[in-house]
């Protein structure tokens, strides 16, 4: 099988040990192991047989005439770049990577994923672990990098704008956590981390409470075992809304600024 396709009120990050189980395709938080082999080659087209040889004529058909010039399509553009063969090793070096990351092993754990971008650098789980990593220890401009790379080699994987998402937010760079949030909703409107991670970004950094107020609704419809916890943060901010001190009171923008939280909204939390 293929590896690829497989906050209240302060923003806090969810998960202990978290994996990505895809060297190139997707999931959610943690990711756990999987295998990747090279797409099998294409099936060459059977052979047509030689046609017969015309039987003899009196006298030549007058030729047809020719028929008007049809531009030739040009051949349609590749979505994305082909993966790499991943072979046994490979493999087995990223599944014991995953199972370092899993213990709570990050100094290991990272040192096999970056074992792996030496021996394999196109596949994009591997970065996306790393950036994993380099968040959770706190090394936020190279968590981005990492996720960048892992976007670039795998752009129509969900998780990995998410992901990306969340540690532009812990960076303060609202505009780019959202365009990564939105892009993973693009490429997956069921993605209810994204969904739910873009509506605290509007509920308390961007200061867009009727976009929050949307998002946390589609988020909770696809969560439902989390829909009491998301509904409690709907109730405290259509309350903030209707009460201007309360309003008044929310952040517009800036990294550090958070609202009070009431107390019966728990933290918001961005979903991994």
């Amino acid at each position: 099988m293929p590896f690829a396709d497989c906050i209240g009120r302060k923003a806090v990050v969810l998960g202990a040990t978290l994996a990505v189980a895809l060297l190139s395709g997707c999931a959610g938080w943690p990711f756990g192991a999987a295998t990747e082999e090279p797409s099998p080659p294409p099936v060459p087209a059977t052979p047509l047989s030689a046609p017969a040889a015309p039987e003899a004529v009196v006298a030549p058909a007058p030729a047809p005439a020719p028929a008007p010039p049809v531009d030739a399509a040009p051949p349609p553009a590749p979505v994305e770049p082909p993966l790499p063969p991943v072979d046994a090793a490979t493999r087995a070096s990223f599944d014991e990577a995953v199972r370092m990351l899993r213990a709570g092993r990050l100094p290991e754990a990272e040192r096999a994923f970056k074992a792996l971008t030496a021996r394999q650098p196109a596949l994009a789980g591997v970065h996306a672990n790393l950036g994993l990593l380099h968040r959770k220890a706190g090394r936020l401009e190279e968590s981005a990098t990492a996720l960048q790379e892992a976007v670039k080699l795998s752009p129509k994987q969900a998780a990995y704008h998410n992901q990306l998402g969340i540690t532009w937010r812990a960076l303060g760079r609202f505009d780019h956590a959202r365009k990564a949030y939105e892009t993973a909703i693009d490429l997956d409107p069921a993605h209810a981390g994204a969904l739910i991670n873009l509506a605290i970004l509007n509920d308390l950094y961007l200061g867009e409470p009727a976009r929050a107020v949307e998002l946390y609704t589609r988020g909770a419809a696809l969560l439902p075992a989390e829909a009491a916890t998301i509904n409690k943060w709907l109730a405290e901010l259509k309350s903030r809304k209707a009460d201007p001190k309360l309003a008044a009171s929310a952040p517009a923008t800036g990294a550090a600024a958070a609202a009070p939280a009431t107390p019966a909204a728990p933290p918001r939390k961005e979903k991994e």
